[in-house]
């Protein structure tokens, strides 16, 4: 396969054919990006709680068959800030209020630089899946000519 479009071309494919093999294969994968991305927002994070571990979750879904990695809606973190990095402003509040080196300190607002964990665990784990997702479909076909 060329690149990953092909490859999810041919999954497709394969999904009509052996669905289940195809189910258990994103699943797989799906727990090896989870497992990637903890890791990585444990390296490069600077939280030591670990709440951003706890809330990173992946899910997979039948028709199509699909894995998701994201972070926990019911987080307390707002969506893709550590991802993508951003501005945090009080809104309800006159101030945000938090603790630094043992120290309250209040903010107007707080700008958070960029500390991709999803995306780089995706990109890291794509020889991966293509290799999981490969060996249960030789599986299933193996199983199916017997």
């Amino acid at each position: 396969m060329q690149n990953l479009t092909q490859f999810g071309k041919k999954v497709r494919e394969w999904e009509k054919r052996y669905p289940n093999a195809v189910y258990k294969g994103v699943q797989e994968a799906t727990a090896l990006v989870t497992k990637t991305a903890k890791s990585n927002a444990a390296n490069r994070l600077t939280t030591r709680s670990g709440d951003m571990q706890r809330a990173i979750a992946g899910t997979v879904s039948r028709k199509p068959v699909s894995g998701l990695v994201r972070i926990n809606k019911k987080s307390q973190y707002p969506k893709g800030i550590h991802e993508r990095g951003g501005t945090i402003t009080a809104k309800r509040k006159p101030w945000l209020t938090f603790m630094v080196n043992g120290q309250w300190v209040k903010v107007k607002s707080v700008t958070i630089p960029a500390s991709p964990f999803l995306g780089p665990a995706l990109e890291s784990s794509r020889k991966q899946i293509v290799r999981i997702i490969g060996k249960v479909i030789r599986r299933a076909v193996f199983d199916v000519r017997q």
